[in-house]
């Protein structure tokens, strides 16, 4: 029978065995510290073979072979200096490979405490426990590992468990690649490995037996104390952050995270500290920080619950919040429940699947606004990999959406104006069909001949008038196509729109009788005068008197009236007839567009009034409660004042009869001013044709100085120069009029005809505009006008 195990120690150096390079884990070494593995090894009394594997370690080995037996009988079947020499004979351990393992085991762990199981021959079970050599260093090619010290393990008396809480412990201690540090319960240090020493830039002797406060300022220390509390007590373990003081005195930034160290009891005996370095974290961090702080894009970062953690500038301009409405809130109070659940959803698959997703939000800022946005989610990842959060970048799309509407409406309005055009064309066919079918048809009756005079009478009238309204149609058009191309002119002079608006009642007169229509009318003579092309004004009554009779029923009502008002004469136009469409309404004055098909036409003639207002320096606007409730036209044309001053309109450079005749100017003095050569001798030989007296100059400059040394009574002045323009001088020569008191009218001619150009020069202080080429007839009657 096999001897009671006793509990004799044996204290030996560390043993250094060349060419151990074979790595062995950290498992390795812990299965085999484990008491069930050590209780399952076999005892072999006389392992011959494992005897001899070991003698030829020993021999290879630098192995201070002396020992002390510390507790226990001595072995009766040995003598006394076989006790004191241990020698190769006298241990055992079981099985060859079983020796191999243990020491290259051992030898990877830098513990300083291990365990293996051996046997006296006498059969005593020892536990060998082992302490590194003092003062001796492996060289650079040999694996040095902590010695062993014996002790019984047999299958009734495992390892005990402090004893295996403290090999745990500095396994940990000393194969962390973060500062690891055990301290007792009061806070001192009874354990580092080198990462702490090197963080703090300490020997390991300075660290050691030291409190934990001594590194910490008192209110980190305060911290610390209750984590300690906290994870012994409540076991747990805690984070918090730390900023211990180096050697140097740099306050390092730390994490710290604390669990207990207990016996085998269960006993809290300590804690375990595992600190991680935080300056290089906290650099990326500030440095990330900056990124999102600057970036020109909403940008925003929540954890996976979809909690707001930080945010840019731009998300709280955007927004309208807030910093502190925005910050540590649900991303849900400013989006919808649907999209909440949206966002949630895409969250989870960047979280799962590491995508970048693209989801349509629409929050809603501080003052109600629900803003389109495009989020770009993305993972937010710890220096380990791990995903902790989310990235968002908003985009804001309501100017994209902005965009989007108005290229969907130029698409539209594009339908529609090639919509309009081609039923343009279906009118113009059907209109020029109408008349013709008329005309032809009686022209060939007549050829034929009739007896019967009346009928021919009837006849001729027919084809007369529809002679007259097919030449309206062409001209019409040919309006049409001279306001498209910029060539409709008007030949503007003092006229009394009394007379105009007279003449246009007399033409539809007939119209109006053969429809028993009243024309109510009320002209005011004061309404005049004004400076405009008296046909083309006559031209603008008739259309819409004619248009008020055609949509207005038999026996119903029409009026015009006429008056001044202000600076301004207006002239207004009503009926009670079919009225106008309230999606029509703004569009009356579009050209191709037509209220009723019934009535017939092309839908030009009010775009045509409108263009000819327009070019009289006038506006006109149409007014309808709706259908049946009848239709009201106003037209305001600027009037002649007392001093000559007149807003003319611009006519447009073009076709038309000219006016040969030029207006007398004799011994009217005039000053031109043009960059152009060739212009500046038409413009001169024009007036002195006329009969003025004419001074010309070829830029601003020399124009402010030849109108200071003699002063005209008329300056006609182009606009675009190079050096100095038209609206430089204007200014120039009216500062020069504010010291004398007196002005001298001035015209602007220039190629710039637009209605904007017109409003500018106006503006500027010139009394008229005309736009290149002129008629010189309308020059020499301009100018006459302005010295009356």
């Amino acid at each position: 029978m096999r001897r009671e195990s006793q509990k004799d120690v044996v204290r030996c150096r560390s043993i250094e065995l060349p060419g151990l390079r074979k790595s062995v884990g950290l498992a390795d070494g812990a299965n085999a510290l484990h008491p069930d593995r050590l209780d399952r090894w076999r005892q072999v009394d006389h392992p011959t073979g494992t005897v001899e594997v070991l003698e030829r370690i020993i021999a290879q080995c630098s192995v201070r072979r002396r020992v002390e037996v510390r507790g226990g009988p001595r072995d009766p079947g040995r003598r006394s200096s076989d006790v004191t020499h241990v020698h190769s004979s006298l241990v055992h351990l079981h099985e060859h490979a079983q020796a191999c393992s243990s020491i290259v085991a051992v030898a990877r762990l830098p513990s300083r405490t291990t365990a293996r199981r051996a046997q006296w021959k006498s059969g005593y079970d020892r536990i060998v426990e082992g302490q590194p050599a003092a003062g001796k260093r492996a060289p650079s090619r040999v694996n040095t590992f902590p010695s062993v010290v014996f002790g019984s393990v047999g299958r009734n008396s495992p390892i005990d468990d402090n004893v295996r809480s403290t090999l745990a412990a500095d396994v940990i201690v000393a194969n962390a690649p973060d500062p690891v540090f055990v301290c007792d319960l009061r806070g001192k240090i009874l354990e580092a490995n080198a990462a702490v020493s090197q963080l703090l830039g300490l020997r390991r002797d300075e660290v050691l037996e030291q409190s934990v406060s001594r590194f910490l300022s008192p209110p980190e220390t305060q911290e610390f104390v209750a984590a300690v509390r906290e994870v012994v007590d409540r076991g747990v373990t805690r984070n918090l952050r730390l900023n211990p003081g180096s050697a140097s005195g740099e306050v390092i930034p730390t994490t710290l995270n604390a669990s207990a160290l207990r016996d085998g009891a269960g006993h809290a005996i300590g804690v375990i500290g595992i600190l991680r370095d935080m300056r290089e974290l906290d650099k990326a961090r500030a440095y990330a920080e900056s990124l999102i702080k600057n970036a020109p894009d909403p940008v925003f970062v929540s954890d996976l619950r979809g909690k707001i953690l930080q945010a840019n500038d731009a998300v709280f301009a955007l927004l309208g919040f807030r910093p502190d409405e925005v910050i540590e809130q649900s991303l849900s109070h400013i989006i919808s429940p649907e999209e909440t659940r949206e966002f949630i959803a895409a969250l989870r698959e960047v979280v799962e699947r590491g995508v970048t997703r693209n989801v349509r939000l629409n929050p809603r800022s501080a003052s109600g606004e629900v803003i389109p946005t495009t989020l770009n989610a993305s993972a937010l990842r710890d220096p380990d990999g791990t995903v902790i959060g989310a990235i968002g970048i908003l985009r804001d799309m309501r100017a994209y959406e902005r965009v989007v509407r108005d290229l969907e409406e130029s698409r539209r309005e594009l339908r529609e104006a090639d919509k309009a055009k081609d039923h343009f064309l279906a009118m113009v066919s059907h209109e020029l069909r109408t008349p013709l079918t008329a005309m032809l048809g009686w022209a060939r009756l007549l050829r034929v001949g009739f007896q019967d005079a009346v009928r021919a009478a009837r006849g001729l009238e027919v084809i007369e008038r529809n002679t007259k309204l097919l030449a309206q149609l062409i001209e019409d058009l040919l309006d049409v196509s001279r306001i498209v191309t910029g060539k409709l002119r008007i030949e503007p002079r003092q006229v009394d729109p009394v007379a105009i608006v007279e003449a246009a009642i007399e033409a539809v007169q007939g119209v109006a009788d053969a429809k028993e229509i009243e024309l109510d009318t009320f002209l005011d003579p004061d309404a005049g005068p004004l400076l405009a092309d008296p046909d083309r004004l006559q031209q603008v009554a008739w259309n819409l008197l004619s248009n008020a009779i055609k949509f207005s029923p038999a026996r119903g009502r029409v009026g015009i009236r006429l008056e001044r008002a202000g600076s301004l004469a207006r002239m207004t136009v009503f009926d009670d007839g079919v009225g106008i469409k309230p999606e029509l309404l703004p569009h009356i004055f579009d050209r191709f567009r037509q209220g009723e098909r019934s009535s017939g036409g092309l839908g030009l003639g009010l775009a045509i009034v409108r263009h000819i207002v327009e070019l009289h320096g006038g506006a006109v606007r149409a007014q309808s409660a709706g259908e049946r409730q009848g239709a009201t036209f106003t037209v305001e044309l600027p009037t002649l004042n007392e001093t000559g001053t007149v807003a003319a309109a611009a006519p447009l450079p073009g076709e038309g009869a000219a006016r040969t005749r030029l207006t007398p100017l004799r011994g009217v003095k005039l000053l031109v001013v043009d960059d152009d050569a060739d212009t500046r001798e038409l413009l001169s030989m024009i007036l002195q044709e006329a009969g003025a007296e004419v001074a010309s100059a070829g830029s601003a400059n020399d124009g402010l100085a030849a109108f200071e040394r003699q002063r005209p009574d008329v300056l006609v002045s182009d606009i675009g120069m190079p050096d100095g323009d038209g609206y430089s001088l204007i200014r120039r020569v009216r500062q020069l009029e504010g010291e004398s008191g007196t002005r001298v009218p001035a015209v602007a001619l220039t190629a710039f005809a637009r209605a904007e150009d017109r409003g500018e020069a106006l503006g500027s202080g010139f009394q008229a505009h005309l736009a290149k080429p002129i008629e010189p007839s309308e020059l020499t009657a301009l100018i006459a006008r302005l010295i009356v």
